[in-house]
């Protein structure tokens, strides 16, 4: 079996550096102390403490890197690849070629300065959806090689063909199949730049309200007037624009540099990034879904994107632990009339249907939201008026209860009017091999799921819901088990059978 490839060390080496700096900053700050005036002052004669316990760490973090080097083995065979690998915790895997669903490359700059890559190679299964299944450390033409080797292999398994053929098929110049030119680039930047500008200016707009509720009771404090505070809500408000337009035109050309979709008659390729390169190849059948992506301001301007559902392609990132995707990125950016022609090329299967059943109810696009807010914001009041009259804070209790009624009538008008967009867009749509399912108001998006790839349909209609003759769905698809779901709301009950023909036929 083969090692990973040594330059693992010395990129470990640099790269632990850094971690050892922000633990000696950290250790640093314990043994200062502040004079009278709140300045810091170091003791120098405990300096030798964070350096000592820096340097511990710094050994521990590469002599770790040095025993996972030693202890991590892969190998692949005519049936499939086999990947061992830990130091505390040992894991050891065999994917065979057949069961492979996505294999992704992925080079970081300073990985790209070490000449070290990482392969990932995924089956598709719910319970490594958010870890590689296989991991391979290597160099980034050793990485490559694998690739195709892997490629070969199911390609081998898929037709039946020798390694000849798919080494000739590897030299033909693939065309690209969509061009995320400068230009849509500089569009997706000023989109993300206006969202967060409108995101920002409620947020200002908000703040300038309250603050000028309380200006009107004292006009000038501790010498700040009303007009200075607008100015400097004005001139941040400026800055934090301007900041955001910089970085969503850098991260457009960055993050998507070099964007290309390869496909042949097996699989798909996507590779993009500068400072962070990914090659994601994976088979065309292991596609379980697409999903037509707009929100209001792309929807204003004619623009959409669209993500593909594939286990093992997309950045998987942990919040508060809430487990989401990022990034399964097919098309970044494309103008609504043209998107159906960039399907045809790339997945022709998956161009959406037109809508067939529309949602015959607003009233569960709003109902339950404006009995939680409702409920929160009456005890809120409730609390603030027995307060004041227990304190006998009559003023500021007004102001209190003004704002929370203010911010209870904005909730509402929000949900009301995402409500009736979801009303005029939610529907459904199949046919023999496809399903096309909208939803949203605001943010709107149609996911467009096979057949084969169904695999359950649940009914969730509330008690009212079913005594109006409609009802409610949940599709439940092949994916990940945080993802494989698209609701159908308030439908004819007609539908019930409809889609259980669907499924049975």
């Amino acid at each position: 079996m083969n090692r990973y490839t040594k330059k693992l060390i010395p990129y470990h080496l640099v790269i632990s550096i850094f971690y050892t700096l922000i633990i000696f900053v950290m250790f640093i700050r314990t043994i200062c102390s502040e004079d009278e005036e709140g300045n810091l002052i170091l003791n120098t004669e405990l300096i030798f403490i964070p350096f000592i316990i820096s340097l511990a760490c710094y050994l521990l973090f590469n002599l770790y890197i040095y025993l996972y080097y030693r202890t991590s083995r892969y190998e692949l065979n005519e049936r499939g690849i086999t990947c061992s690998r830990g130091v505390l915790f040992k894991k050891k895997s065999f994917l065979e070629y057949s069961r492979i669903n996505a294999v992704n490359k992925k080079q970081g700059i300073i990985q790209q300065i070490f000449n070290v890559a990482y392969l990932t190679v995924d089956s598709g299964s719910t319970n490594t959806a958010f870890n590689a299944e296989i991991l391979i450390i290597e160099t980034g033409e050793v990485v490559d090689e694998l690739m195709k080797r892997i490629k070969g292999q199911q390609n081998k398994l898929n037709f039946n063909v020798n390694e000849e053929s798919t080494i000739k098929e590897e030299n033909v110049v693939k065309a690209n199949l969509f061009k995320f030119t400068s230009k849509r680039k500089i569009i997706y930047g000023l989109l993300n730049t206006l969202l967060a500008s409108v995101s920002i200016l409620i947020s200002f707009g908000i703040i300038y309200a309250i603050f000028g509720v309380l200006f009107q009771m004292e006009v000038d404090i501790d010498g700040f007037n009303f007009t200075q505070f607008s100015l400097l809500l004005i001139g941040i408000y400026l800055i934090i624009v301007l900041i955001s337009f910089t970085m969503s035109i850098l991260v457009s050309f960055v993050a998507y540099y070099n964007f290309e979709v390869f496909k042949n008659e097996t699989n798909l390729e996507i590779n993009y990034g500068l400072f962070i390169k990914n090659k994601n190849t994976f088979e065309l059948s292991k596609i379980k879904a697409i999903r037509i992506n707009q929100g209001l301001i792309k929807r204003i301007f004619g623009f959409v994107s669209i993500n593909i559902d594939v286990i093992g392609y997309g950045e998987i990132y942990n919040n508060n632990y809430q487990k989401h995707s990022l990034n399964n990125v097919l098309i970044p950016l494309c103008k609504k009339s043209e998107f159906e022609e960039i399907l045809l090329k790339i997945l022709d299967k998956y161009t959406p249907l037109e809508k067939q059943e529309r949602t015959k109810s607003i009233i569960p696009f709003f109902s339950w939201k404006v009995v939680g807010f409702s409920i929160f914001f009456g005890l809120a009041n409730v609390i603030s008026l027995v307060w004041g009259i227990y304190f006998k804070q009559y003023l500021i209790m007004g102001i209190v209860i003004g704002t929370f009624t203010c911010f209870y009538l904005l909730i509402l008008a929000f949900i009301f009017i995402n409500a009736k967009l979801s009303y005029d867009y939610d529907g459904i749509a199949f046919n023999e091999e496809k399903l096309t399912i909208f939803h949203g108001g605001f943010y709107q998006s149609r996911i467009v799921v096979l057949k084969k790839n169904i695999i359950a349909i649940q009914d969730i209609s509330t008690y009212f819901q079913r005594k109006k003759n409609i009802h409610s769905y949940i599709i439940h698809y092949k994916n990940n088990a945080n993802f494989n779901r698209a609701i159908v709301q308030a439908v004819d009950q007609s539908i019930a059978d409809k889609l259980l023909y669907f499924m049975v036929m």
